[in-house]
């Protein structure tokens, strides 16, 4: 029994160590997409469209994440501005905002390469 208790006491360790290292890598990511993502946000205020702004980014995943960012920002200033304006209700306001928030949260559990599994 004592000798089952330090290798169990080692695979747990081992177990956390892997679970952090996986945590380290999509807060990486997840940086990595919003610094770009900041970065893309200048050239669309400036007239270009997401696919102009994202353009230079070769890597196709991150390419991805980057405009699934930027449409949700742009998505939710145009609901805003036409709210303020008066272009659309209260009501279909929050419906729409609540429709970007899903699509958005669909797109967040694609986004990153390496899930995070803690079973």
């Amino acid at each position: 029994m004592s000798a089952h208790l330090p290798k169990q006491k080692e695979k747990q360790m081992q177990d956390k160590t892997f679970e952090q290292a996986l945590s380290e890598l999509n807060q990486r990511e997840l940086k990595e997409i919003t610094d770009e993502a900041v970065h893309c946000w200048f050239t669309i205020q400036q007239g270009a469209t997401v696919a102009d702004a994202t353009a230079h980014l070769k890597n196709v995943r991150m390419r991805e994440s980057v405009s699934h960012v930027l449409f949700y920002i742009v998505l939710h200033s145009l609901l805003y501005n036409a709210k303020q304006h008066t272009l659309i209700s209260d009501t279909r306001y929050e419906e729409l905002k609540n429709y970007i928030d899903g699509l958005s949260e669909l797109a967040k559990q694609q986004s990153f390469s390496v899930p995070l599994c803690t079973s």
